[in-house]
């Protein structure tokens, strides 16, 4: 009779054991999912900021092209004007 009841107050405890472990799980999962959710949101923003910047690049790219494009066509209209870009603005070009 006492081995039993020691066997059943062991079983007792063990299953009390296991509904904290239980719960000590649930708490971690809980957790995990929480940082998960809120890693998910910081790639979300990035990823938004990330196309932002490179919506950004093409269109300073775009402008630099349309800048490289009129300055090479002011110089053609500068030499075909008769004057050499270079000097222009200098003592040698007369300005």
């Amino acid at each position: 009779m006492v081995i039993v009841g020691a066997m059943t107050l062991a079983g007792t405890f063990r299953t009390s054991g296991r509904g904290e472990q239980t719960k000590r799980d649930m708490h971690l999962d809980d957790r995990a999912d929480r940082q998960y959710a809120a890693s998910q949101a910081e790639v979300v923003r990035l990823t938004a900021l990330v196309q932002q910047r490179e919506e950004e690049r093409d269109k300073a790219r775009t402008l630099c092209d349309e800048y490289r494009e009129k300055h090479a066509d002011l110089r053609v209209r500068v030499r075909a004007a008769g004057f050499d870009p270079e000097t222009i603005g200098t003592r040698e070009g007369g300005a």
